[in-house]
């Protein structure tokens, strides 16, 4: 699935980069790849299918990362599409989200941050930011005025 390489950086110090390849493409850390897909899913046509070259990086995520592979890929896939997901407890359709459409016609989506946390689990896909301290300081917008900010000042 991954291989693990050691490289010294100028500061003498060594650190090791795990490679992953997905299809036909090698992303050397996780955030390498979450940022391809993010790109990928941004800028992507709305309900159609997908070209050759993500089709097979996609079945190859899903494949090498997510838990439940065998269940999302069924008996085949036949292509991958971007669409608005529905959160149907609210109905909004706001965010978009890889779906995969199964040569039976059926169709499911899948989380390409999930599938890579799976592949780079030390890479913190999922928590970009560093975590905040647990005490109580950090994580706002810093010292808090008493009059505001944004306003339309003083007369």
């Amino acid at each position: 699935m991954s291989t693990e390489e050691v490289i010294a950086s100028e500061s003498g110090d060594e650190a090791v980069v795990e490679t992953v390849k997905l299809g036909y493409r090698t992303f050397h850390e996780g955030r390498a790849a979450a940022e391809y897909l993010r790109n990928l899913l941004t800028n992507s046509a709305v309900n159609t299918f997908l070209p050759e070259y993500e089709h097979v990086l996609l079945l190859d995520l899903i494949k090498k990362g997510h838990k439940r592979a065998a269940e999302k890929i069924g008996r085949g896939v036949k292509g991958f599409q971007v669409r608005y997901w529905c959160n149907s407890a609210e109905g909004k359709t706001n965010a978009r989200a890889f779906f995969l459409v199964r040569k039976n016609g059926s169709v499911e989506d899948f989380s390409y941050l999930k599938s890579l946390d799976g592949i780079f689990p030390n890479s913190r896909i999922l928590s970009s930011k560093p975590s905040a301290p647990k005490n109580g300081h950090g994580g706002g917008r810093g010292i808090v005025k008493k009059h505001g900010g944004r306003g339309r000042g003083r007369k």
